[in-house]
Parts: structure tokens; C-alpha cells; sequence
């Protein structure tokens, strides 16, 4: 069995991550659905058949899956704010990509803002941002780096900036 890539699915309470939601997603893309329930439904059962779900958290994973297909066809969709920045550090794991990890880590620390910071190291993952090259800087779903590893003064006024929106 070849390994599968893990994606980090963004719910209310945190993050899980799931195995085989590109394929889920793909093939959802390819049914007609007669509305959104038995699309959430779908998109739950999906997963479901490779990962564990409890059950107290059916829902939430389903309101999640949904706002996941919604991006992957392209649709605009509100997102819920954490009350915190969400930073993905985008790139394979290589040492570019980690010093730029790290001076995120550096500048969040000298500014004491709070931020959900993933580093996605799955291609497919990366590539549904567009970026070119990695290592890349994402804050708040809005790709600000790609190809270059940032200064921490950098990403401090990245995050200053995005902070006054």
C-alpha cells in the first residue's frame, strides 16, 4: 500500500488530520448531489471509510469537509475566526523551508500574538495555493511569501500588517 498524504482539516475545536481528502474531495466533484445535507453526508461517510470520526463530532466534520470542497471548487466561503491568526508554513521539510518555520516562531514570539501555525509538507496540499517555489508564508488563507526564506522583521511586519486588517 503506498503511504498516503495527511491533511490538516480546520475544525471549530483544533485540527485532525485526515488521510485521502484530494481523492474525497475529486470524487464529490464528479456526483450530483440533490443539496447540501447529502453532500455533507458524503463527504463525512468518505472519510469516515479511512479515518476515525467519534461520534459527538459528526457535525463538526461535516460543517468542515463542506468548507473544504467549497474551496476546491473554487467558491468564496466565509471563514469562521479562531480569534487568531492562522499561519501555514508551506514546503517539504527541507532546511529553507524549517529556518523559515523558525523565524515565524521567532517574530510571533517578539510580537506575543497568538497564531495556529501549521507547515504543510504535503505537494498536493501546497500546490492547491499556487505557489511556484517554497518555501512559502500563508497568513490567513493569503499566500505573502513564496520562494524565499523571510527575515523574522520581515514576517513581524507581515503579521503587523495583516493584524490591522
Amino acid at each position: 500500500m503506498a503511504t498516503e498524504g495527511i491533511t490538516q482539516l480546520k475544525l471549530k475545536t483544533g485540527s485532525a488530520g485526515v488521510v485521502g481528502l484530494p481523492e474525497l474531495l475529486e470524487e464529490a466533484q464528479s456526483r450530483s448531489f440533490s443539496g447540501d445535507d447529502e453532500l455533507k453526508d458524503f463527504l463525512l461517510e468518505g472519510i469516515k471509510a479511512r479515518n476515525f470520526v467519534s461520534p459527538g463530532s459528526q457535525d463538526e466534520y461535516k460543517e468542515a469537509l463542506y468548507r473544504e470542497y467549497k474551496k476546491s471548487i473554487g467558491e468564496p466561503l466565509a471563514e469562521e475566526s479562531r480569534g487568531a491568526l492562522e499561519i501555514c508554513i508551506l514546503g517539504p521539510g527541507c532546511p529553507r523551508c524549517n529556518a523559515l518555520e523558525q523565524a515565524t516562531m521567532a517574530a510571533l514570539t517578539e510580537l506575543n500574538v497568538a497564531a495556529d501555525v501549521q507547515h504543510v509538507k504535503n505537494h498536493l496540499e501546497i500546490a492547491r495555493y499556487g505557489i511556484l517555489g517554497t518555501p512559502g508564508l500563508v497568513v490567513n488563507g493569503k499566500v505573502k511569501s513564496s520562494g524565499k526564506v523571510l527575515s523574522k522583521e520581515q514576517i513581524k511586519a507581515i503579521i503587523s500588517e495583516e493584524m490591522q486588517r
